[in-house]
């Protein structure tokens, strides 16, 4: 049983490069979709597919995990090895004939693999998104899932981590059977039923493809697009011999590799999509008519996000949480910090510092009835009030206060009983009766006769 490929690739209407890569053998098709920063997605998808065509060594599903492990490893290591493709990753699906009848497969990410049998096109691997998990979980509906805001955000991905979890499992063929691999450029542009549709009117693996890329640059082309189909037929030909199979579109460059495998390759860089979080992890919030994406609208012509990552949910989730605690510590700074200090010349309560504004907050006279002036204070205490009394407590501050008012009310009490006791200390001399004063005795020999 051998393969009968077609395959092709595209950049797409609004995109400047194409960071999506397939392979193509005697037995062995795969399609890489990559992500990352500058040129680092097209690095990322090259390099796993090279990576994974030279480690699949036996035709088993053992085998295949290995080769994808094999390309994580040098997907993250290249990464980790140089700055400029930091945080790179790619999505991975392939197929191979393992024996007569039946193939293996292999899937991490949101590219796809088809089965179409007797006309009827299914799905046979599961994406590894947010939005298909929560429809896995009854929490979408699929028509939900189509227009989600985070339709974009993938679960897992090659390079991203040390190690990645990966699908695999057997599939039993038949000949006339025809597999489909593609990138989400097609699934996320052209409806099930359409694909379906071409995949039945045309023959021709290699033009059936290009006919999907079509469809997909009539529906926006707001993503690379690439679409392997490989037909099952019986052959003599040896499973080992890897020679390449089918052809790609005309106006794209094709790299051979040592294992005589092709690996076909475009232009650019995206954005990483970690893995290692539940989808339960993130919010899940229903679309609106202005964010959702409506996938059969060719006019479309503005650019849809690429690939909104775990990594940078959790991070702007992460500075949201920091920035929320530290406005709660300092609203509760400002309503639990008090200060005793001058408001004009009155003696009065502030809530929050005085010399401090920030946002909204601002500080404010807590006893607004102020009757108490600085100036009754004695002379060290109007220079304390007048500095500020400062990083006090509620009760505190209210204590300062009653001693204040106690002490001036202490004063003004002392002052006005001194006042009023001084006239009885300084009384009016007592009279005296003119009789009872003795009249005085002058000696005769003191007067002088006249004359």
């Amino acid at each position: 049983m051998r393969l009968n490929v077609g395959a092709a690739t595209d950049v797409g209407q609004l995109r400047t490069l194409n960071e999506d890569s397939y392979a193509v053998a005697a037995d062995l098709v795969a399609v890489a979709d990559g992500m990352g920063g500058h040129r680092a997605g097209e690095v990322a998808s090259a390099l796993a597919l090279s990576t994974f065509q030279l480690a699949f060594s036996s035709r088993d599903e053992a085998a295949m995990v290995a080769a994808v492990d094999a390309a994580n490893a040098a997907v993250f290591e290249h990464a980790s090895s140089d700055l400029q493709l930091s945080g790179m990753g790619t999505t991975l699906c392939a197929a191979a004939v393992i024996g007569d009848g039946e193939i293996a497969a292999v899937n991490v990410g949101d590219s796809r693999i088809y089965l179409l049998r007797d006309g009827e096109l299914r799905q046979i691997s599961e994406d590894h998104s947010f939005v298909e998990a929560l429809v896995r979980e009854g929490r979408l509906t699929r028509a939900q899932a189509e227009v989600h805001p985070q339709k974009n955000v993938i679960t897992r991905a090659l390079g991203v981590e040390a190690d990645v979890l990966v699908d695999a499992w057997t599939v039993p063929v038949q000949d006339g059977d025809r597999i489909v691999l593609c990138s989400d450029g097609l699934t996320n542009e052209v409806p099930e039923q359409t694909i379906e549709d071409a995949l039945r009117q045309f023959n021709d693996p290699v033009e059936v493809c290009g006919r999907l890329i079509t469809l997909a640059n009539i529906g926006g082309g707001r993503d690379n697009i690439t679409v392997v189909v490989a037909d099952i037929a019986e052959s003599t030909t040896s499973p080992e011999v890897l020679e390449p199979i089918g052809r790609p579109i005309e106006r794209f460059e094709v790299a051979e590799l040592p294992s005589g495998g092709v690996v076909e390759t475009a232009d650019q860089a995206t954005v990483i999509a970690p893995t290692g979080l539940a989808p339960s992890a993130a919010p899940v919030s229903e679309p609106s008519e202005t964010d959702a994406e409506v996938v059969d609208a060719p006019t479309k012509t503005a650019a849809r996000p690429r690939r909104l990552t775990w990594r940078t949910i959790a991070m702007v989730l992460a500075v949201l949480a920091l920035l929320g605690a530290a406005l709660g510590a300092t609203d509760w700074y400002y309503k639990h910090t008090y200060s005793v200090a001058a408001n004009g010349p009155y003696v009065a309560i502030w809530q929050g510092p005085r010399d401090v504004t920030f946002l909204w907050f601002r500080p404010k006279v807590k006893n607004p009835d102020e009757d108490l002036l600085v100036a009754d204070l004695p002379r060290a205490e109007q220079d304390r009030v007048r500095n500020g009394i400062d990083n006090l407590t509620s009760e505190e501050a209210g204590n300062i206060l009653k001693q204040y008012r106690d002490a001036t009310t202490t004063t003004t009490t002392t002052t006005t009983t001194t006042t009023t006791s001084s006239p009885s200390t300084t009384a009016a001399p007592e009279s005296v009766a003119p009789e009872s004063v003795a009249p005085e005795t002058v000696p005769p020999e003191a007067t002088a006769p006249s004359g």
